[in-house]
């Protein structure tokens, strides 16, 4: 590990919303005002979250996402944590001085206010103060923002997309939420009733916001195409149906076959939930409906 002094943060990071790059950017300000390295201590999976299993779909964004956002925001030195027992074992003080300061060379450390570390999250702000105060580390506190002054947290943002709620999601990540995946067979359904779809396989982890969705979807070609995106279980063809497809019919467009293909999906619009309906001609009636009003929005927004 580098000796050149760093200014850091730490965190599960979730989202890398609005809140958490308003402290990474802090980090990378403060790093480059003193020629230190700026470095985010990052947990692999949201310690909140270590007692359900993975397959019930709660992250934001993978460790790869995750990763690849916080690049973006300039911050090139990224050390991943794992919340197993030895790391939970580990008192505040502990922590501060193996990982911050003697694994990191930490000269500043970039927080929230509700910062909390170590056993029993015992390192909150006093504690942090005393610790940073001790050892010679400044400690720079960064307030929560988010959309209209509500404070953002990754919670609210997972409670938001399981009700499939992408708007206030979009807004308090700062970006359009979205899934990634492999392009995968499906039941060819979409194509016999004039609406052929991609298929994606999600990958592991990720919610999955319930509804139809105006979406674009990044992967098919050098463009970023337009389509309407269904998340749900079809009702009208399978029901009693638990597991849950993301299928996206693509406007403008005629395509071939393209499985094995990663796609990226970006959510951008919620047109309604998903329902059954009494018969094929009748959600044919309607998807032609959501495609009238996804090019309507398109056209009117000269997007």
């Amino acid at each position: 590990m580098s000796r050149i002094p760093s200014v850091i943060t730490l965190g599960s990071f979730d989202g890398v919303h609005l809140g958490h790059r308003s402290i990474l950017q802090e980090v990378v300000r403060q790093a480059k005002a003193c020629g230190a390295r700026p470095v985010a201590l990052v947990f692999d999976y949201p310690p909140k979250l270590t007692q359900s299993a993975i397959t019930q779909r709660q992250l934001l964004t993978t460790l790869k996402e995750k990763k690849d956002l916080l690049q973006k925001l300039g911050v090139r030195s990224i050390d991943v944590l794992t919340f197993d027992r030895r790391t939970a074992s580990l008192t505040a003080e502990q922590f501060f001085e193996k990982v911050i300061v003697g694994k990191h060379h930490a000269r500043m450390m970039v927080v929230g206010p509700r910062v909390a570390f170590g056993r029993d999250r015992g390192g909150k702000l006093s504690v942090l103060r005393a610790l940073g105060r001790k050892q010679g580390v400044s400690i720079r506190i960064v307030p929560m923002i988010g959309p209209k002054d509500i404070a953002v947290s990754s919670s609210r943002i997972r409670e938001a997309l399981q009700k499939g709620d992408t708007d206030f999601a979009g807004k308090a990540l700062g970006y359009a939420y979205f899934l990634s995946g492999e392009i995968v067979h499906g039941s060819h359904r979409g194509r016999l009733l004039g609406f052929p779809t991609v298929n994606v396989r999600v990958d592991e982890g990720k919610i999955l916001p319930p509804g139809v969705f105006r979406v674009r979807i990044e992967g098919l070609g050098t463009q970023v195409m337009d389509g309407i995106c269904n998340v749900g279980t079809r009702p009208t063809f399978a029901s009693g149906e638990k597991s849950v497809s993301v299928e996206v019919y693509v406007l403008h467009r005629r395509l071939g076959p393209m499985y094995g293909r990663r796609v990226k999906v970006s959510f951008f619009q919620r047109l309604r939930e998903e329902k059954r309906f009494s018969s094929p001609e009748a959600l044919v009636r309607q998807i032609e409906k959501d495609v009238t009003r996804v090019k309507r929005f398109s056209y009117n927004s000269g997007e």
